[in-house]
């Protein structure tokens, strides 16, 4: 053997002892589901658990209240009473081929409508 060949194992071993302890900080970092939550939730960890994704967003967005007038005239006085209706919430009237931003409000609710001006769909966004 020569001299390189036995140092081998010892480089071998020097390198991988770093590489084992790698799952180990990554376990520690996840945490358990105790450790979702910050000290001051009050919320119990079965509860948090139960729905991980949270309220649907249509809850948010308030979409069943106003889905009625899919198929009606996005008329000012239509658009003025869906506003006044959902408060601060924010939303938007999207005509075909208009520019919109891509993020993702689950609180929006975006009032899509056809050439015509009928509106065609609701959806939170």
């Amino acid at each position: 053997m020569t001299r390189y060949t036995r140092r081998i194992p010892a480089l071998v071993a020097a390198l991988a002892l770093p590489l084992m302890a790698l799952p180990a900080c990554s376990a520690s970092s996840q945490g358990g589901p105790d450790m979702a939550a910050s000290p001051t939730d009050p919320t119990p960890a079965a509860s948090r658990d139960a729905s991980p994704i949270g309220p649907e967003p249509e809850a948010l967005c308030g979409v069943e209240l106003f889905e009625r007038h899919v198929g009606e005239e996005a008329t000012e006085a239509l658009l003025a009473s869906i506003r006044e209706a959902r408060g601060k919430k924010p939303m938007r009237v999207l005509p075909p081929g208009s520019v919109m931003t891509m993020d993702f409000r689950q609180d929006r609710l975006n009032i899509l409508t056809d050439e015509d001006n009928i509106i065609t769909t609701m959806r939170c966004g």
